[in-house]
């Protein structure tokens, strides 16, 4: 399972990101799609979106998907990060 993380334009409404990751959630590549931290007070934070992606689904496709759409800025696999020890 692979994380996506993405966020709206800033003119995207409450509602139509709802909308938005209802619609997500019905894609096959996709497990879960949530709101990053649903209820922040910062606009910039309740911008912020991450997504479930299945093991056997072509990542880069899905990121350039979700990317296409127009209520989304930007979206992205975060970088691995790993214990140093």
């Amino acid at each position: 399972m692979e994380l996506v993380n993405f966020s709206f334009r800033p003119e995207v409404t409450a509602e139509q990101q709802a909308s938005v990751l209802d619609q997500i959630k019905r894609w096959n590549s996709v497990i879960k799609a949530r709101p990053l931290k649903p209820g922040a007070k910062h606009p910039n934070i309740r911008r912020l979106s991450y997504a479930y992606i299945t093991d056997d689904a072509d990542v880069t496709a899905t990121v350039e998907r979700l990317s296409n759409l127009p209520e989304i800025e930007s979206a992205e696999v975060p970088a691995k990060r790993y214990l140093v020890e």
